[in-house]
């Protein structure tokens, strides 16, 4: 979807974790690939969070930075992963982002 978006709009991308806790892959190099992969769909801004995993606890440290991106952004449309997928860290961040833009 953010490949047919083309140069129509600007997209600014928010990764909320270097993979995993405990997944070898998990680190700066995947960050790195990230990186690498998401020039195809040219994003304007990408923001990184430097740490593995998402806990609980990380939820108000996430919830200021999507906020503060959002309120700098102001976007029209807002794309994240959803409340059924499979992965309790993806669930985690829709929670968070839901929080972040409800206003």
């Amino acid at each position: 979807y953010l490949l047919k978006l083309g140069l129509q709009v600007e997209k600014h991308l928010y990764i909320a974790s270097l993979g995993s806790v405990g997944d070898p892959s998990t680190g700066l190099s995947r960050r790195d690939e990230s990186a690498d992969a998401l020039r195809a769909i040219q994003p304007k801004s990408t923001h990184f969070r430097s740490k593995p995993g998402i806990e609980a606890e990380d939820f108000n440290e996430i919830l200021r930075e999507l906020t503060h991106i959002i309120s700098d952004v102001n976007p029209d449309l807002i794309l994240c992963l959803g409340p059924h997928d499979t992965h309790q860290e993806h669930r985690r961040i829709y929670e968070i982002m839901v929080a972040a833009a409800r206003r």
